[in-house]
């Protein structure tokens, strides 16, 4: 525990906020990086990527040149066909970020970020037929900002919400073509200013959201990704290495400590399948029970 604390107070005081693609974030792999090749020898290695700092910016820029080139037609009518087609343009580079074809995101990346990449690989097993899983641990590192507008409310319409200002980016500029083939006479004029005015009004929603977390604070508490990547370094220290001893037998591991108080080993075999009958030999009986034994604790038996 003390060793998890350390690294949380690391990462959250002493480093501080670590936004992507920063000096501090950088910091914080490094630090990660030394810590698990120091305390348990495990090959490590750094991956740069190009990021993003703004992750919400592509869409809210394609957002805010919607909408001003849509009220800019509303009120002079001779640009309304530079404003549709501009629109038009946000609402498709809208639709490439949404559908995993981005093109902005990657205009703008112009930030570096890493991945701290530790593999640990368990010594093989006597057993030969033991099936070998792969087990996979994943945690973020850096740190956002303090969102006091994304409450348990607004998280669950926020899927919604993101559906509805795509279409209204995607409804505007046919929206704008009815009014520009509309006579300016026509008293359905009107209407179609007032639908325009509801539907800027929602498609600027990311405008609006993007200006709140520029004005946020960063997340500087341990609840910020710091305790999630102190977690899996700090159990990454309790890894069995190459070194240690082996375990034979329930009670030697209850004495070692590897079983939980009030767990029960149970040696398990495939449905339908005599153990007995498949085991050839009593070697083969001993290096199975070792594989169960080891299998709960990750401890070689």
């Amino acid at each position: 525990m003390a060793d998890l604390t350390e690294h949380v107070a690391y990462l959250s005081q002493e480093i501080g906020p670590r936004p992507a693609g920063t000096e501090e974030e950088q910091r914080a792999a490094l630090y990660i990086s030394e810590t698990l090749s120091s305390t348990t020898g495990l090959p490590t290695t750094m991956e740069d990527f190009q990021c993003n700092p703004d992750s919400t910016l592509p869409r809210s820029l394609c957002a805010g040149v919607a909408v001003v080139a849509t009220l800019v037609a509303t009120i002079f009518s001779v640009v309304t066909i530079p404003a549709l087609v501009i629109a038009l343009l946000c609402a498709v580079l809208t639709a490439a970020e949404i559908f995993g074809k981005p093109v902005l995101s990657r205009f703008l990346n112009r930030g570096v970020s890493q991945n701290v990449v530790a593999q640990y690989v368990p010594m093989k097993s006597a057993n030969r037929a033991a099936r070998r899983r792969k087990v996979i641990l994943v945690a973020n590192y850096d740190s956002g900002k303090v969102r006091r507008d994304l409450n348990s409310v607004t998280l669950s319409v926020l899927p919604v919400l993101y559906w509805v200002e795509f279409a209204m980016l995607v409804l505007m500029p046919a929206v704008l073509l009815v009014r520009m083939i509309m006579a300016p006479q026509d008293a359905a004029l009107i209407a179609v200013n007032v639908v325009l005015g509801i539907m800027m009004v929602i498609a600027a929603l990311p405008v609006i959201a993007f200006a709140v977390e520029k004005m946020s604070a960063y997340n500087e508490g341990a609840n910020c990704n710091a305790s999630g990547v102190a977690a899996p370094v700090a159990a990454a220290r309790d890894l069995p290495d190459a070194d240690e001893g082996f375990i034979h037998g329930e009670e030697a591991a209850r004495s070692a400590g590897l079983v939980p108080e009030g767990a029960e080993l149970v040696y398990d075999a495939p449905v339908g399948v005599d153990l007995d009958a498949s085991m050839e030999s009593a070697s083969q009986r001993l290096a199975a029970a070792k594989a169960a034994v080891a299998a709960p604790s990750g401890k070689p038996a």
